[in-house]
């Protein structure tokens, strides 16, 4: 029994582990201003354009056409901006 002991406190002795450097705990991160945009949004014309061009290519219903729409809708207006 106390051979193993000896082992064993022998082996932790030799193999220290080394730290890590500290990072900071926070990093500065540099935020967009919020949109001023509030309300209903318009669909500007190169939304819709882009819009009749999946239409064409991938027939839908008009449920998925106003999906798309207001997917790119949120894309043209905040893109780059994080919403809800």
């Amino acid at each position: 029994m106390t051979m193993k002991r000896a082992k064993s406190v022998a082996r932790r002795t030799t193999t220290k582990k080394t730290k890590r450097p500290r990072r900071p705990a926070l990093i500065p991160v540099k935020l967009r201003a919020p949109s001023p945009i509030r309300g209903l949004l318009r669909t500007p014309p190169e939304v819709a354009a882009l819009v009749e061009r999946e239409v064409k290519a991938r027939p839908m219903t008009p449920e998925a056409r106003l999906r798309v729409t207001n997917g790119f809708n949120l894309q043209y207006y905040f893109g780059g901006h994080t919403f809800a």
